[in-house]
């Protein structure tokens, strides 16, 4: 019989759109593959289900820290893991990556932990987040503690920080890049500015430290230079996060002329190909954003924030632009430039195009995984 794999994550959307790939080719290489998680959508369930993926309900608050609620969210977490004995387990994200990674060490479990970016939390300042991170470090060190394992991070900034704070000294600290994506689907064919007005896709989840105001604000001031910018805002609402807008607050942000609020869009390759740049003014530390990755394989303009993650991939002046995300004028500055210096911008499209081809496709990233979940699960044996 195959050995049992179980994926524990947040929330079920976020497995479905980050991490399906990898675990179908997790299951074709062997794996029986299990996929723990919080289940909000039944159409998601039963499609997870058609592939032969087995769906277990856990009872994640991703935001919440009700102490009461927490300890039986890792209650009902134990019950499963001590029922379901999986010889290698995969977390990912914060609470299944401590939770999931503590019953691991209980259990004698080998666990695979992904930091997909430090987020919010390691980005902000105040002694209410500071507590925060000491708290989470110390957890991360106690998950730390087993002889077997691995750490997987998406760029170099959150790995050098696990070192530094010395989280383990057992487990292999690995990085990777980022979630990859399937480049016969991400494909250039025409090179943006190609037309008279020049169009700007932010998507993300939408939440308010991804910066969508700052690129709304650009965009009306860039407008009143020169009218020919253009805003087409796509996402998905992330009603559990308390940094999320509401549907009323992006149709009021988006009620202006050339902005458009598109909805959730499933068909990325279609939008992104009329689109001629991506404009991401995240505000906190992320692991490396798909959609940046999307638009490198596309070969579109990426003008993104200069933080962990998203510098990870893109260097400034070279394969796009990596700005502050809080200076206004230095995004409206950024967007005035562009039409006068076309082929530059086309430029760092090109190089950033080569470098999501050589290093950002599923399936050197798949491989990847294949070959660690391959070394621990022989290393448990």
């Amino acid at each position: 019989m195959s050995n049992k794999f179980a994926y524990l994550i947040n929330v079920d959307w976020y497995f479905e759109l980050h991490w399906l790939n990898r675990a179908l080719a997790t299951q074709n290489s062997g794996y029986q593959v299990f996929v723990l998680t919080k289940f909000t959508s039944s159409s998601i369930k039963e499609k997870l289900e058609n592939y032969g993926f087995i769906c277990i309900d856990v009872p994640f608050t991703r935001s919440g820290l009700n102490p009461w609620t927490e300890m039986r969210t890792y209650n009902s977490l134990k019950l499963i893991l001590r029922t379901l004995k999986p010889d290698i387990i995969h977390t990912i994200t914060v609470k299944p990556n401590i939770y999931g990674g503590l019953l691991s060490n209980k259990f004698n479990i080998t666990s695979i932990k992904s930091i997909t970016g430090l987020g919010i939390i390691f980005s902000r300042k105040n002694c209410y987040y500071k507590l925060l991170q000491l708290v989470i470090l110390f957890l991360y060190r106690k998950v730390g503690q087993a002889p077997t394992g691995a750490f997987v991070f998406e760029n170099r900034e959150d790995r050098e920080l696990f070192i530094k704070r010395k989280v383990t000294v057992t487990q292999t600290l690995i990085q990777t890049a980022g979630a990859g994506v399937d480049l016969s689907l991400y494909r250039y064919e025409e090179e943006p500015l190609q037309g008279d007005k020049i169009k700007i896709l932010f998507a993300a989840r939408l939440l308010k430290d991804k910066g969508l105001d700052i690129i709304i604000d650009a965009v009306k001031k860039a407008n009143e230079t020169s009218n020919i910018y253009e805003l087409y805002v796509a996402g998905i609402f992330d009603n559990e996060s308390r940094d999320a807008y509401t549907k009323i607050e992006i149709e009021q942000l988006t009620a202006s002329k050339n902005i458009a609020w598109l909805g959730t869009v499933s068909d990325m390759p279609s939008l992104l190909k009329m689109t001629d740049i991506v404009a991401l003014p995240s505000r906190y530390g992320e692991g490396i954003p798909r959609i940046l990755i999307e638009a490198g394989a596309m070969q579109r303009i990426v003008l993104t924030s200069n933080i962990a993650g998203c510098h990870e991939l893109v260097l400034d002046k070279n394969s796009g632009r990596t700005l502050s995300p809080l200076d206004l004028n230095e995004w409206v500055s950024v967007l005035l430039e562009i039409p006068l210096q076309k082929d530059v911008y086309q430029y760092y499209a090109r190089v950033l195009q080569q470098e999501v081809n050589e290093k950002y496709g599923d399936d050197s990233v798949i491989d990847m995984f294949l070959k660690l979940y391959s070394h621990c699960s022989n290393l448990d044996k």
